[in-house]
């Protein structure tokens, strides 16, 4: 057996509270129903004005809160960071490779731009050079390659020498395409430089197992 109506008048007064700016929560409250409930029988409901205006102000706190917290955590986190070095480079690009990096060559494929960038920034650092950086870009069907290409090649600072070719998916739809499809980072004759990565994963992983 379903679950009975509340009573009319309840009905009414929750679409006059809404009208008035009143939140679902609120109204819950102050109906004596749950949020749920509550929130099926504002469905649809167009605000006024000044309803409109008193949810924004109540609205308004939780954002200046979220505000200060990220600003808080942004000073925290640079207080503990400070200006990278080549060692922080190398915990950072390690840590990327462990979890998205092959094992068989040093070779990284992502759809996150600024991943893909701190990568090529570290991989730099340690001293590969730029020349020997490559890069695939893989973009769905009915995405503009040459756009994507001039979008990766800008964003990395890296020139068309750098490119080495492309790989198309066949989307099923648009809902699955990535904006920038995604890009793989290849370094020829890294044989040292993919050692390096391994050992560094290896240190990190015997000193998380010892702490």
């Amino acid at each position: 057996m379903g679950k009975l109506a509340i009573p009319f008048i309840k009905q009414l007064e929750i679409v006059k509270l809404r009208k008035q700016g009143y939140s679902i929560k609120e109204i819950a409250e102050k109906v004596s129903v749950g949020v749920g409930t509550s929130g099926k029988y504002c469905s649809g409901i167009v605000v006024s004005n000044s309803g409109s205006k008193r949810l924004e102000l109540r609205r308004f706190p939780a954002k200046m809160k979220s505000l200060q917290e990220k600003k808080e955590a942004l000073y925290f986190s640079s207080k503990i960071i400070g200006k990278l070095n080549k060692r922080d480079l190398l915990l950072i690009i390690s840590s990327l490779y462990w979890g998205e990096g092959t094992k068989r060559e040093l070779n990284l494929i992502n759809s996150d731009p600024e991943l893909i960038k701190v990568f090529v920034l570290g991989l730099l650092s340690l001293g590969v050079n730029k020349k020997s950086i490559k890069v695939n870009i893989r973009f769905y069907t009915g995405q503009d390659k040459k756009e994507l290409t001039k979008y990766w090649l800008n964003f990395l600072g890296l020139h068309a020498l750098n490119l080495v070719g492309y790989e198309e998916v066949h989307s099923l739809g648009s809902s699955n395409k990535l904006k920038y499809g995604m890009c793989r980072v290849r370094v020829e004759k890294a044989s040292y430089y993919h050692k390096v990565l391994l050992s560094a994963i290896s240190i990190i992983s015997s000193g998380s197992s010892n702490g």
